[in-house]
């Protein structure tokens, strides 16, 4: 990959870029495919998720809308980064989108590194005892639900059981 154009979301490392043209006539600096870049775009999927909005304002077809927009992107800094992230109060959720939203690709760690952090692993235990104690809150639901189904039916065939009686009876002194 001598010689292959490099951008701060990531170094060239596995599929070049093909592009119909002039390359110098472009209005950026083309790049190859990297981890780093996959990871980049990670932390903008994650952050969508986690606040219900785009990290950049894009068409419906991801395309950046303005060159406004395209220069915020191509000018992201650790203070955009910072000023974006403060729209999460979860904090193992921020440190992993400080990470992946890097103005530097070696910070971004690997895709193994991503994956064991304790965003998905849960291994803090504040993230643990939430979803323990929403397990637990689950289970006591079922309960509750699966007592209430069991009283139905215990009152459903009482019910079933003096019907049955009151109509066999009427039956009986019918036929008399």
């Amino acid at each position: 990959t001598e010689g292959a154009p490099i951008s701060k979301f990531g170094k060239p490392e596995y599929t070049p870029v093909y592009i119909k043209g002039n390359v110098n006539d472009l209005p950026y600096e083309p790049i190859l495919a990297s981890e780093a870049f996959d990871l980049w775009s990670f932390g903008v999927l994650i952050y969508t998720l986690l606040t219900g909005e785009s990290l950049f304002d894009t068409g419906f077809r991801d395309d950046v809308k303005t060159a406004r927009i395209f220069a915020d992107l191509a000018g992201w800094t650790e203070e955009t980064k910072k000023e974006r992230l403060s729209k999460i109060n979860d904090e193992i959720a921020k440190d992993l989108l400080t990470k992946l939203l890097s103005t530097e690709p070696e910070k971004r760690g690997t895709i193994g590194s991503t994956m064991r952090h304790s965003f998905f692993t849960l291994e803090d235990t504040e993230y643990k005892s939430k979803i323990e104690q929403m397990l637990e809150e689950l289970k006591q639901g079922q309960k509750g639900i699966i007592e209430h189904i069991k009283k139905s039916t215990i009152h459903l065939d009482k019910s079933l059981e003096s019907y049955s009686s009151k109509h066999m009876t009427a039956i009986f002194d019918a036929t008399e």
